[in-house]
């Protein structure tokens, strides 16, 4: 850790950031303590999906199923977007929608 703040110190004093930051944005740490946190960037809901059917049956621009392609999950969320949609309930629609697409090409192998 403290090589890096020490790299980062160094360039903000230099005007070029080994990090890639806009230097401009670069104000040196000089009053510990430090504190660092390992993040993992993470999105919780798509915005839309492609359009399916009750089946989970993807539908082209003019609304008729293209055979044999499904889709689930957050790929098909159209349905419960901008409605409840909060943390957790995405695993949910993934299993029940995935089970839903399952059953239905399920039957189209018979």
């Amino acid at each position: 850790m403290t090589e890096t703040v020490t790299e980062y110190n160094d360039g903000a004093k230099s005007g070029h950031d080994s990090m890639g930051k806009d230097v401009k944005h670069v104000i040196p740490l000089t009053t510990a303590p430090y504190y660092a946190a390992h993040i993992y960037p993470v999105i919780m809901g798509t915005f839309g999906g492609v359009k399916t059917n009750e089946k989970y049956e993807v539908l082209d621009k003019d609304g008729k199923v293209i055979p044999n392609l499904f889709s689930t999950g957050e790929s098909a969320n159209k349905r419960l977007y901008n409605h409840v949609y909060m943390s957790g309930s995405s695993v949910q629609f993934a299993l029940t929608s995935g089970r839903v697409a399952g059953k239905a090409a399920a039957t189209q192998l018979e």
